[in-house]
């Protein structure tokens, strides 16, 4: 996949110890570069998404008389229409983007299957891809499995679709003519971890012996 591209979002990161930098530094191997919109922070933010390698920063200010979802949405749309911008008329038919928020996060794993199910994607003229989650909540040990935890969304998508963000996730139903498809990878999310937690590392080392919690919040 040659016109792989990334985009985010974060406001505030470093006060409110979102993992933006595991999550942007999850995205550069395989991306051309990544836009990130930062919203006006009171913090050092900006310089530290700045500062990650592959990425275009999109200094915004943040609407907050839009509700929550809305303000999210929002920002996800403006970096998006950023990174289209940028990107040649000709190559934009074949150019897919990965869409992360900042307490999401790509395992090196599996970076090939990613990869893989993109070129399927484009074969089969699917314009968004579902990736399944893996809910982290307190803890690295415990996965939120109940039906409150939404257990796919579209986190890829073709840029020369009209799809675009909804509320927190992009919504395909707006779009009646857009086809998406779940494949095999899974995405982490951080629920609420203990704040000095290295999201990565602990990521690799509990992958392998997932221990599951199904009982808690049904």
């Amino acid at each position: 996949m040659q016109n792989l591209y990334g985009f985010s979002l974060i406001k505030n990161g470093i006060k409110y110890d979102y993992s933006f930098v595991e999550a942007l530094n999850s995205l550069s191997p395989i991306v051309k570069k990544t836009v990130v919109a930062v919203g006006k922070s009171d913090d050092e933010t900006l310089n530290k998404v700045s500062s990650l390698p592959k990425v275009d920063v999109l200094e915004t200010i943040w609407n907050t008389d839009l509700k929550q979802g809305l303000v999210l949405s929002d920002e996800t749309n403006k970096a998006l229409i950023h990174l289209k911008k940028q990107i040649p008329t000709n190559d934009l038919k074949n150019a897919w983007a990965i869409y992360l928020q900042a307490d999401e996060c790509l395992h090196e794993d599996d970076y090939e299957i990613l990869l893989q199910d993109l070129e399927k994607a484009e074969a089969e003229g699917y314009d968004a891809i579902m990736f399944s989650y893996l809910h982290f909540w307190q803890t690295h040990h415990h996965v939120a499995t109940a039906k409150r935890w939404y257990p796919h969304e579209v986190r890829a998508i073709k840029l020369d679709t009209k799809i675009e963000s909804w509320g927190i996730f992009f919504r395909t139903s707006v779009f009646p003519s857009i086809k998406s498809k779940k494949f095999g990878l899974k995405l982490t999310h951080k629920c609420f971890l203990s704040i000095g937690t290295s999201f990565i590392d602990s990521t690799q080392k509990i992958l392998s012996t997932l221990i599951v919690d199904t009982n808690f919040c049904e």
